[in-house]
């Protein structure tokens, strides 16, 4: 029988190496959690070995942060894909019987007119989200950074679903087709559409991930998940109040991880520049909020600046430019 090896490597064998080493200094088993997303991505920090147009461009748009303050994050829900893929399996299945319970009787007209306005064209600016997201998931400055911005790409992807499932339904395809030209020419979409276009062009990823997730998400979506939820359901369609209101779970989650990861890399004295994105950002974004929330109640928009306020003042930031200009 063969001896077991000797010197460096028969002590590595001996003693073995654990997957989450690093983790180590804790002096504690790390969670599940904490293995499986903690540096995640090898690459932050680093040059490439091999100069191309991508890595040059990841290393002129990365975030001015240091990747080794990133990593100090964590989620405040702790998902990862097996948490993740659970939570939203509840979710969807809540949704399923919503809908299954749901009998489509005589629909109003001011409920139509709602419906093929504001509702079928939403399709259109959430995937304008969702391709935000996914491109702050690619250029993330960690793996606990990635995984969030991967998971709200595909929140996104689920309110699309969700949202033209049920459209479909009330309207019919034809019509939730139609609803492309809406998006294009109606005038209460083009202050939004032009957000998104100049966002989806703007590259750095600072400003990228502040101005989607701390001004542009937390506005739109009050909007889109709670406005438009109770305006459908006060026209008589309970059903799609009760869709918004799951959709609403994610959107929640998106502002609470966002808030923990500018927390994290951004202490206190040293959010001149985060405030410096959301001033501008928000005169544009507002005036988006005000258009599209005219139609809900007069102090809809007011309402919704409120809650904004207290959600961007918890960060140690403040809202006091929103309506200066629209840029």
């Amino acid at each position: 029988m063969a001896k077991p090896c000797a010197g460096v490597w028969g002590r590595s064998m001996a003693t073995g190496q654990k997957t989450y080493w690093h983790l180590l200094s804790q002096r504690r088993a790390p969670s599940d959690y904490e293995v499986v997303t903690s540096r995640l991505l090898y690459y932050p920090g680093k040059e490439p070995e091999v100069h191309t147009p991508v890595g040059a461009w990841m290393g002129k748009h990365r975030s001015t942060i240091p990747p080794e303050t990133w990593e100090r994050f964590n989620d405040p829900r702790q998902t990862t894909y097996r948490s993740y893929t659970e939570l939203q399996s509840r979710l969807e299945a809540h949704i399923d019987e919503v809908i299954r319970a749901d009998v489509c009787g005589p629909v109003s007209r001011d409920t139509l007119a709602l419906l093929k306005a504001y509702v079928a064209p939403l399709r259109y600016p959430c995937h304008g989200l969702m391709m935000l997201a996914a491109y702050a998931g690619h250029l993330a400055p960690s793996g606990k950074v990635a995984i969030c911005l991967a998971f709200q790409a595909t929140d996104e992807l689920r309110r699309i679903d969700r949202i033209t499932q049920h459209a479909v339904k009330r309207l019919g395809a034809d019509a939730v087709r139609a609803s492309r030209l809406h998006w294009q020419e109606a005038k209460e979409w083009q202050p939004l559409r032009k957000v998104i276009e100049r966002l989806l062009v703007t590259y750095t990823w600072d400003e990228s991930f502040i101005a989607l997730n701390l001004v542009l998400k937390p506005l739109i979506d009050r909007v889109f998940c709670d406005r438009l939820g109770s305006t459908l359901d006060a026209c008589g369609d309970g059903t799609f109040q009760q869709i918004f209101r799951s959709l609403a779970d994610d959107t929640r989650w998106h502002r609470e991880w966002s808030a923990a990861a500018v927390g994290t890399a951004f202490g206190p004295g040293e959010t001149d520049a985060v405030q410096s994105v959301v001033d501008r950002w928000l005169p544009s974004v507002q005036h988006a909020v005000e258009v599209l929330a005219a139609f809900a109640s007069n102090d809809a928009a007011a309402s919704d600046m409120s809650e904004y306020a207290v959600f961007i003042e918890g960060m140690g930031l403040n809202a006091g430019k929103g309506n200066a200009s629209k840029t």
